[in-house]
């Protein structure tokens, strides 16, 4: 009777482990998904503070995002070198430069903003099938343009 019971016990974890190892793993894969959510959001705020923090055209601003981005450090090792970059369309917005205002000659402080998302794709440690590898886009993150223009004008006789 007792080696019936134990037989019993046996059959019941191995079915029991079937149903609970799937949500433990799941749990393990959401759980670096959150990282991975938090650090793209904190690389896309990096990123645009820096891309307002200079000569307002897109090359030098997409320069100089794409260097913070860059330097970002992934946790875990669950992202190679180059995963994290700039959103672009159809997934993000890219990098922009809105509502610009030019000093002009006299010099001064540029007037707008440079709004950018940027994507992090990242292996899933647990991953089963197409799953292994997934996007994850920070939303849309905005800063004023900070730059400011030299006086060009010569100067009075």
């Amino acid at each position: 009777m007792v080696r019936k019971q134990r037989g019993q016990q046996f059959i019941e974890l191995c079915v029991g482990l079937i149903a609970l190892i799937p949500i433990i793993l799941a749990c393990v894969d959401f759980a670096v998904m959150y990282t991975g959510k938090q650090t793209v959001d904190a690389a896309a705020r990096d990123a645009c503070r820096a891309a307002a923090n200079g000569p307002p055209t897109v090359t030098e601003a997409t320069n100089r995002a794409n260097a913070i981005l860059k330097r970002t450090y992934v946790p875990g090792g669950l992202a190679a070198q180059g995963d994290l970059k700039i959103a672009m369309p159809p997934k993000g917005i890219g990098i922009k430069l809105n509502n610009l205002v030019d000093p002009g000659p006299a010099g001064g402080t540029w007037g707008g903003s440079v709004a950018l998302q940027a994507q992090l794709t990242m292996k899933l440690p647990a991953a089963v099938g197409s799953w292994s590898k997934v996007d994850i886009i920070s939303m849309p993150v905005s800063f004023p343009i900070t730059y400011q223009a030299q006086n060009t004008l010569p100067p009075p006789n």
